[in-house]
């Protein structure tokens, strides 16, 4: 038992300084939790429901703001398509601040949504993306010197109808 156990331990020894195994393979878990997989900048996922009526997943996301990019945002909408496939139908907001953010009360009291693109409150940039059968698209909105700017990612555009 004694000679099995030194065999092994001279063995790991012997990859361990050729370069061919590491901690982790040792260990059978991280050496430490810089090797763990890491986003690019800092988000949380705040909301994440199915609407009863008609089967729209609804995420709401709360990100860095100085994350705020196209690239960032076409970032965090595969990341939320692959981590929710189902229902195929989803729109995803993307708050920068906390302040914009609603509440459950707030989403449950309802009349946000009627609005088109309403304002951030707090006059950060935000976003939302919006997945269907029929296009899928980012619009996102930024504050500028001269009032609120919004900009489109098109990510899927509608296919147009032949008429008959």
């Amino acid at each position: 038992m004694r000679q099995k156990l030194i065999g092994i331990l001279m063995g790991i020894l012997i990859l361990s300084l050729n370069g061919s195994i590491t901690a982790k393979a040792v260990l059978g878990k991280a050496a430490s939790p810089y090797d763990l997989p890491r986003s690019p900048f800092r988000y949380a996922i705040v909301r994440n429901e199915v609407a009863k009526t008609h089967p729209v997943r609804q995420v709401g996301i709360l990100m860095e703001e100085g994350a705020f990019t196209e690239e960032n945002l076409r970032f965090v909408y595969q990341l939320v398509v692959k981590r929710f496939p189902e229902p195929y139908e989803m729109d995803i907001w993307v708050y920068t601040s906390l302040v914009d953010v609603p509440t459950p009360e707030e989403v449950d009291a309802g009349g946000r949504s009627e609005m088109k693109n309403p304002p951030p409150v707090s006059g950060r940039p935000t976003a939302v993306s919006v997945r269907n059968d029929y296009n899928e698209y980012i619009n996102y909105y930024y504050p500028t010197p001269k009032g609120q700017e919004n900009g489109r990612i098109v990510i899927r555009a509608p296919e147009k109808q032949n008429s008959k």
